[in-house]
Formats: C-alpha cells, structure tokens, sequence
C-alpha cells in the first residue's frame, strides 16, 4: 500500500514486483493522473463542502472556484511527498491546465486545455516528446475525451446517479486502454 500511495517500488520485495509486472499493473506505482484524480477529487469536494456553509461563498458561485484553487495546495503537497517524478509532474500540469479552465470558466474547452498542458510540459522538456510515456498520456487522454464526447452525444446519462457515474469510471478506462493498447 505505501509504494501504491508513495510510488517508491523499493518497498515492495522484488518477486512481489515481478507479479504486478507478469499481470500487467506495475503502471499503478507510477505517481501518475490515476493518483492525482484521486487527490484532487477528494481535496476538491471536501474544500467545497467547508465552503458550502458559508452562504456568501455558495449564494454567489465563488465556493466551486475558491475549492477549485484551495486544491491546488494538496495536489503540490502530494506531489512533493510522492517524489515529483517525470510522470507526476506531467500529470500536475495536466491538472493544473484542468483546474485553471475550470476557475476560469473555460471547462468546456477541453481540447485547449490539454494542448496548454502540452505546451508547458514541453517548454519545461523538449526531449518529452519522444518519449512514450508522454505519447501515452496525451493519446490516453485524447481518446477519453473523444470517447466521453461521443457518448455524451448519444445521451448517456452518466451524471444522473451511482450507476451512471460508475459507467462513466468504465467508459474512462475502456477509452484509455482502446487508445493505448496499440
């Protein structure tokens, strides 16, 4: 559980290692967007429902921005603790890209913000773009976006309730692993 929390493989003994290799999951030690969606979605709806019983902050629709904002903190918390490696520093700025069209209202512009995403992790890096982990990420994510925009257009109802929401984590995964297993 620590090196899945930590991303530090040093603590799991190598024959250990070697099953989540031979199953195909050793992908889940990486710090990545998997742990950073989890981070985020848990700082997230805690910061706004504190917030929420503040009638000034929830009566003028400032709450969802401020949390937006506030999550910024426990996302760089997590990213410091976890050892910010190559992969976890895509992924914040991936979120950080996310979370800045969502206070700025620009959710919608998806596409935007992934090529803002882009940009930054290669003015940071250049030579990111050659490798696969990079290509992976940006093909994983493009293909869930082109996935939920297809499914939202035959009016899936995925907001609705706990099924739903539990269909859209499946959609999520199955358009990820479609555009990644080539």
């Amino acid at each position: 559980m620590a090196a899945l929390v930590t991303g530090k493989t040093e603590l799991i003994s190598p024959d250990l290692r070697e099953l989540f290799s031979k199953a195909g999951i050793s992908h889940l030690f990486a710090i990545s967007g998997l742990h950073l969606s989890i981070i985020g979605f848990l700082s997230f709806t805690a910061i706004f429902y504190f917030l929420s019983i503040f009638p000034n902050c929830l009566i003028t629709g400032r709450s969802k921005k401020l949390a937006g904002a506030i999550t910024l903190i426990p996302l760089s918390l997590y990213c410091i603790f976890s050892g910010f490696s190559p992969s976890t520093q895509r992924a914040f700025i991936m979120t950080l890209a996310l979370l800045f069209s969502f206070i700025s209202e620009k959710e919608k512009d998806i596409l935007s913000s992934l090529s803002i995403a882009g940009i930054l992790i290669l003015v940071i890096d250049s030579s990111a773009l050659f490798s696969i982990s990079f290509q992976l990420s940006f093909v994983a994510v493009g293909c869930i976006i082109g996935g939920l925009s297809f499914v939202k257009k035959e009016s899936f109802p995925y907001k609705n309730n706990l099924l739903g929401k539990a269909s859209l984590l499946l959609c999520i995964t199955f358009f990820a692993s479609m555009g990644t297993s080539p």
